[in-house]
């Protein structure tokens, strides 16, 4: 059975499950037992993360250092990307704009602060620390300090002659070993995805009075997904040249499984191997540009980012909503979304709280805290729309330099 129907399945089976599962913050032998086997089932999808993002990007280094197409191919994969960012913050301050989406009532709800402004030092300090092991130790959260460590190992190893030939061949012989394993983990995930899906649909955002108040935000997302989609739907039958049934089936699975999770670290091994397998993007590219753009390509995460920030701005600050501003914010939040490594599920709070953290502004700091509640949700969403966004450019970089294959439905995974 395909992954994404058994993604389907679970999501289904979860929603129905949730009817018997009682309040979360009542403790219980139910509940305990769908909080272990939730977690327990994230953990396995992210338990060889590191090690399948080091061993993946220095593979794909190696064949990039090795080709003489590679620059061009990069080249087009960064242009791709900030287009595809640029176009998803566009569309979403348009939507954003219209007067449907001004909130109409003042939702008072105070947490602890839990995000802060995006920093570029301290991501800059992670990916070059006191000590390299650390890198590979505690929970997956940072992955640029993983690729960094990569590609100096595989630039070591290109210069190194025949002993760096040796340690390549070791690399590879464990990719063998891990393609075989995260095929597993990508078979048997789906089972646990019903208790994710169960404990998810008895969050708080889905009270009444939650969701009440998120409810124009949430109708502004699904707008902003339907025109993406159609302008992505547009690329793939006239540039991809691609039945896009057909290719939102090859992606569904790991979209699915993003939405599930709401980790970003979480699309990272089934996006890769749906693309390889499925799309027929070149393994050795899509080892690299696909990892690459789970780091960078942030399209969803910002376009969830400009809902929530337009809706605070409207309900505090309605008057600084001009048309100067809002192309200044395109831009700034531009260059942020390239720096989201480590924020996981809180990236589109953290974009919000950075805009806000301008001193110059004089705006409710802390306002972003309305939309904590929001978290569980709205980060499914965007993750989802990052998910899709990286496959779609990273198909599309491997048709413009012939690096793409011929698959048929019947052998996707």
């Amino acid at each position: 059975m395909k992954i994404w129907i058994k993604m389907l399945l679970a999501i289904v089976l979860g929603f129905l499950l949730s009817f018997i599962l009682p309040e979360i913050r009542q403790s219980s032998l139910i509940t305990d037992f769908f909080k272990f086997f939730a977690e327990l089932s994230i953990n396995a999808l992210l338990y060889l993360t590191v090690i399948y993002l080091f061993v993946k990007s220095f593979i794909g280094f190696i064949w990039f250092k090795s080709n003489e197409i590679s620059p061009k191919v990069l080249k087009t994969f960064a242009l791709y990307t900030l287009v595809a960012i640029s176009a998803s913050l566009i569309v979403s301050v348009a939507v954003m704009n219209i007067s449907f989406f001004h909130p109409e009532l003042n939702f008072n709800q105070k947490f602890d602060k839990i995000v802060d402004p995006a920093n570029l030092g301290i991501l800059l300090l992670n990916i070059i620390n006191k000590n390299i092991f650390t890198t590979f130790e505690g929970p997956t959260k940072y992955l640029l300090p993983v690729l960094f460590v990569s590609m100096i190992f595989s630039i070591g190893a290109f210069y190194t002659g025949k002993k760096g030939y040796m340690f390549v061949d070791l690399v590879e012989s464990i990719d063998a070993i891990l393609n075989k394993i995260t095929r597993q983990i990508l078979e048997f995930f789906p089972i646990g995805a019903v208790f994710i899906m169960a404990l998810l649909f008895k969050d708080d955002i889905f009270k009444f009075d939650n969701f009440v108040f998120l409810l124009k935000p949430f109708i502004g997302v699904i707008i902003i997904f339907g025109i993406i989609i159609a302008i992505s739907t547009f690329l793939i039958m006239f540039f991809l040249k691609e039945n896009f049934i057909k290719f939102y089936f090859a992606i569904l699975g790991p979209a699915l499984i993003s939405l599930v999770t709401g980790n970003s670290a979480s699309d990272l091994i089934p996006l890769n191997e749906h693309i390889k397998k499925n799309v027929g993007v070149k393994k050795e590219v899509s080892n690299f540009l696909t990892l690459l753009g789970s780091i960078f390509n942030k399209a969803g995460t910002a376009a969830v980012g400009i809902v929530v920030l337009f809706s605070i701005l409207n309900l505090y600050s309605p008057d600084i909503l001009t048309i100067n501003f809002q192309l200044i914010l395109i831009v700034v939040l531009l260059f942020f979304s390239l720096f989201l490594d480590g924020a996981n599920d809180k990236g589109f709070l953290v974009l919000v709280s950075t805009i806000l953290s301008f001193k110059p502004l004089h705006l409710e700091q802390d306002s972003y805290l309305l939309f904590i509640v929001a978290i569980p949700l709205f980060s499914r969403l965007g993750i989802f729309l990052d998910t899709f966004c990286n496959a779609m450019i990273v198909s599309l970089v491997a048709k413009k330099h012939g690096l793409l294959e011929k698959r048929e439905y019947v052998d996707f995974i």
